[in-house]
């Protein structure tokens, strides 16, 4: 799933608009959608794209398709029950499934999509699944799972069987396919759109909008929407929200998830092996002014913690400390940081407080303010702060080389994957950062599926995550999309995704 949210990033910030006004109809009717997005014409290919558009042709085990809470509810999946250790989960599934050429889904498409990925990805590994019979199943996990993995989605076997899965990527299949979801494919136009139409044999109502076209960019355009070429804009700059301030034919709708933009400290450089020091920068940097200049929504959650998804939801963790530069000079002279000769620069035993931030380019391109914004902040209390770019894939290696002074880039905070959290936090943090009671706190959450445990756990991490101050955590990532204001059916932070939730939208 990580993989998922970082190439929508990478691809929202490079390329160019492609014109394909001769290939595709503008929409005209109430049933009928036209969405700009990125990609091509392997984009229901979710392991290629990782894109929420692969849930309009497939379908997962269960979805967060809650009105107000981001609730997990049944798709695929009729019914479960899980070991006490949440390791082994058994899964009925329903029976009213079929493929759009007609032919009954059963539990061996489950099995032999998740034996397909792990031939030709190496992807869910941990995972195994076992026939019961032909509607019922068990998946095993060597880690315990709080819930049913709700991304992946599943393939049909009496079509893929015979391919080679070394060519997984390259199959034709993924250019027309065929799936079971609320829409079926209609046709392509190479590196230009995609068209689908509603399936009437669906097992949920068949969708209000009978058919949608994907029109392909390699970067999100405003003009496209004002111009009347598309109906909606998925993963926009939040910039765009300034030019369509008050014109009422156009909505916009958000969310967040716990993948939150970070500055990971080196703990090996003596500037910031100290506590203080870390909780010093923090507080020089106005968190909350700097979500406005992303102009980010006014309730976007700031925290100086991890939580839970259960806890992001309810708002149940603490306040993050405030801005405060005059406190920060304090703590900073507390460790010996003082400005000895007069030019506005803290030094100490001779050496100046300077150091570089490292940005990935992906990084620095969505949010070009952010590291302008930090650099400026810091200067004010007298610490110097350079910025360089590298390549997005470089990232990883100074990580493990550790070799980097501080690293503005994403924590992904996930339940089910600790190991995106001990990388960093753990006991073999890249950071050179160990606490070992936080260390035994992550050991009992990657031991459980007890959502509720799983939530006490993260609440013992509180203080000491403030206490230590190991990174600055700045702002979590948002997604942001633009829809025509006649679209309906779309709510902020659990609905506001025009593609991933098609299938419950109409047009008025």
């Amino acid at each position: 799933m990580n993989r998922c949210f970082l190439l929508i990033g990478l691809f929202t910030v490079l390329g160019f608009t492609i014109s394909c006004k001769k290939s595709i109809e503008t929409t005209a009717s109430k049933d009928s959608i036209t969405i700009l997005y990125i990609g091509d014409e392997r984009i229901f290919h979710q392991d290629y794209w990782g894109m929420e558009a692969s849930f309009w042709i497939f379908l997962p085990l269960v979805a967060p398709v809650g009105e107000y809470n981001g609730e997990i509810k049944p798709v695929l999946a009729k019914s479960w029950t899980h070991s006490d250790d949440y390791r082994t989960w058994t899964v009925q599934l329903r029976k009213d499934i079929y493929w759009h050429d007609g032919v009954q889904m059963t539990a061996h498409d489950i099995k032999f999509t998740i034996d397909l990925r792990k031939k030709a990805l190496m992807y869910e590994g941990y995972i195994n699944c076992e026939l019961i019979d032909d509607f019922t199943f068990t998946l095993t996990s060597n880690n315990p799972l709080s819930e049913l993995p709700y991304w992946p989605v599943y393939y049909p076997k009496h079509l893929l069987d015979k391919l080679d899965p070394a060519d997984f990527f390259n199959w034709d299949f993924w250019k027309a396919p065929i799936g079971n979801g609320p829409y079926k494919f209609v046709r392509n136009v190479p590196k230009t759109m995609v068209e689908v139409e509603a399936n009437p044999n669906y097992f949920r109502s068949q969708p209000k909008i009978k058919k949608a076209i994907l029109k392909f960019s390699q970067r999100p355009s405003l003009q496209e929407l004002l111009s009347g070429n598309v109906d909606a804009i998925s993963n926009v700059p939040r910039d765009f929200l300034f030019k369509i301030d008050n014109d009422q034919r156009y909505k916009s709708y958000y969310w967040w998830h716990n993948h939150v933009e970070t500055i990971f400290w080196n703990h090996n450089n003596t500037m910031f092996s100290q506590a203080k020091v870390r909780k010093a920068l923090t507080m020089a940097i106005d968190r909350v002014e700097l979500a406005s200049v992303l102009n980010y929504p006014n309730n976007v959650p700031i925290s100086d913690v991890l939580y839970s998804e259960r806890q992001k939801i309810t708002n149940d963790f603490p306040a993050p400390i405030s801005y405060n530069p005059n406190k920060a000079i304090e703590l900073l002279k507390e460790c010996g940081w003082i400005d000895t000769n007069g030019d506005g620069v803290l030094d100490k035993n001779g050496i100046d407080f300077k150091f570089t931030l490292t940005i990935p380019i992906g990084t620095i391109d969505t949010h070009k303010l952010m590291p302008i914004y930090i650099q400026d902040k810091l200067r004010k209390i007298g610490v110097i702060m350079d910025i360089e770019t590298v390549e997005f894939n470089s990232v990883k290696q100074l990580f493990e080389k550790r070799d980097f002074d501080a690293i503005l880039s994403i924590l992904y905070n996930e339940e089910n994957e600790l190991h995106n959290i001990t990388d960093y936090l753990g006991a073999s943090s890249y950071l050179g950062y160990s606490n070992p009671v936080l260390n035994n706190l992550f050991e009992q959450m990657d031991a459980t599926g007890d959502k509720n445990k799983i939530d006490s756990l993260y609440k013992e991490t509180f203080s000491i995550l403030e206490n230590d101050m190991p990174v600055t955590f700045l702002v979590p990532q948002v997604r942001t999309h633009i829809v025509k204001s006649n679209i309906k059916g779309l709510s902020n932070l659990f609905k506001a995704d025009p593609v991933w939730f098609l299938e419950y939208l109409w047009i008025e």
